[in-house]
């Protein structure tokens, strides 16, 4: 026995506080019964094959392990645990959603086991460099907001995947406006952000050259680019201000136009149920026995007349009242 000092009696060999120490160590395991438990609580299966979205987020996992028999999970949270490296997820074949943001990731690794992996979030580790991307070939949406990426060369190993169409590079450290080349070569790239970056302020007309560049992009930062945009853009490239400008009045006129044949149309399906609603009364007072006094039918000259359109009432011209407040203006 031994009192270290305090008066009070441990049992031999055990030191003050080693349970607490071990329960803590314990927290940040992540065991089978702990696993199944957290899928209990959040309405899923006790048995771990029966999972297809387990939420294994907030419980301060130092480790991924344990997931031998989650063989049919295909979202898998790991959010904000304090997690250190991608590892031992190859019994999760069938995953396509991985979120993993907001721990302490330094590298990108050990993702070949999983071919189906649609969505990578790794937003809010320490990751400075773009790797281990070769393999998934469907890989959709990759999320790296919130790192230390920095040179064109931590970036370049977003090449390796060239089906991504939605990257999210924001707030990282990247300055070098040679990164413009390489997200040029991402081809199935819709969209972009790279907000918070300092590469925003390196390239002039950032947004015009990102949109010129990566001719697939839907979506650039904050805001959609549209056709209108790329046609303003292209005119820019080629003529400078001076075309855009043309080109935007275009744009107008074009739009004008369209507005107006679709006022056309309608005012025609207007006239044309209104013929048809005074035809559709006379044949049914006629099939009826009804027919005006004197006039049994109405000829062809008299039906195109009550068919006529109905002239719209010219505009009254102003009054010299209503004129006042104008003259008063003008002088």
């Amino acid at each position: 026995m031994s009192s270290g000092g305090t008066g009070l009696v441990w049992p031999a060999g055990r030191r003050p506080f080693a349970r607490a120490a071990e329960l803590a160590e314990e927290k940040g395991k992540m065991t089978k019964d702990k696993l199944r438990r957290l899928c209990q609580d959040k309405n899923g299966y006790a048995t771990p094959e029966l999972n297809d979205v387990c939420y294994f987020h907030f419980q301060a996992f130092k480790k991924i392990e344990n997931l031998d028999e989650y063989t049919g999970v295909k979202c898998l949270w790991l959010e904000s645990n304090a997690i250190e490296a991608i590892e031992n997820l190859a019994p999760c074949r069938q995953l396509r959603s991985l979120y993993l943001h907001n721990n302490c990731i330094r590298k990108i690794e050990n993702l070949e086991c999983l071919p189906d992996l649609d969505t990578l979030a790794l937003g809010y580790n320490f990751l400075s460099k773009i790797e281990g991307l070769e393999g998934l070939t469907k890989l959709n949406t990759l999320q790296l907001d919130h790192n230390t990426i920095t040179t064109p060369d931590d970036l370049s190993g977003i090449l390796l995947c060239q089906s991504l169409r939605i990257l999210d590079l924001s707030y990282n450290k990247i300055e070098d406006p040679a990164v413009v080349d390489i997200l040029a070569q991402m081809t199935n790239l819709r969209v972009l952000n790279l907000m918070g970056n300092k590469v925003m302020s390196k390239v002039d007309n950032y947004r015009r050259v990102l949109t010129h560049r990566c001719r697939e992009l839907t979506y650039l930062d904050d805001r959609p680019i549209s056709e209108q945009d790329r046609r303003l853009v292209a005119a820019w490239f080629v003529g400078g201000i001076a075309a855009e400008n043309a080109e935007r009045q275009a744009i107008r006129e074009e739009q004008h136009a369209r507005d107006l044949r679709s006022f056309n149309h309608i005012k025609e399906l207007q006239e044309k149920y209104r013929r048809q609603k005074i035809l559709d009364s006379l044949y049914a007072a006629e099939s009826a026995g009804y027919s005006c006094p004197g006039c049994p039918h109405l000829s062809e000259e008299q039906l195109e007349r009550l068919l006529a359109p109905t002239p719209e009432p010219e505009p009254e011209p102003p009054s010299e009242e209503d004129l006042q407040p104008v003259y008063r203006d003008i002088l």
